[in-house]
């Protein structure tokens, strides 16, 4: 699906982009429970695979957009709606560094990936949670 725009969220459009289609699980999260603590992803870059995506983490993905266009919406979403994001497009390794942090050269991650995105995702939950680290026994 096409990336949209932001005014595709912020407008509640229904075609069907990446955008319009955030918008409608944000708001069912929030119809479900309103005081929801929501945490937002950026997609971890990834190459190859066997011709599914590109030969480079940096190039048109299928449909010719870039991953990029995607964790910018997200950016964007987090912006507009106060939220914290788990930052993987950023974070999570560039080209050089992915087959080392994947188990099937460059998408899907491997221990060291793993550890990498849950420490990511943790650091980004404290912040959505702060009162969820609890002092230790016996006080500071």
């Amino acid at each position: 699906m096409p990336p949209g725009t932001i005014d595709d969220y912020r407008n509640c459009a229904t075609n069907g982009t990446f955008a319009a289609r955030y918008r409608t699980l944000i708001d069912k999260i929030r119809s479900v429970n309103p005081r929801a603590r929501i945490v937002l992803c950026t997609p971890r870059k990834g190459y190859g695979f066997n011709g599914y995506l590109p030969d480079h983490c940096d190039k048109q993905q299928p449909g010719g957009y870039l991953l990029k266009d995607y964790a910018d919406i997200v950016y964007a979403i987090a912006e507009l709606e106060r939220l914290p994001v788990a930052d993987f497009y950023r974070t999570c390794g560039e080209q050089d560094e992915l087959a080392a942090l994947s188990c099937d050269v460059a998408l899907h991650p491997n221990a060291a990936g793993c550890r990498r995105l849950a420490n990511i995702l943790a650091k980004t939950l404290l912040l959505a949670c702060p009162e969820a680290v609890s002092e230790p026994e016996g006080g500071k």
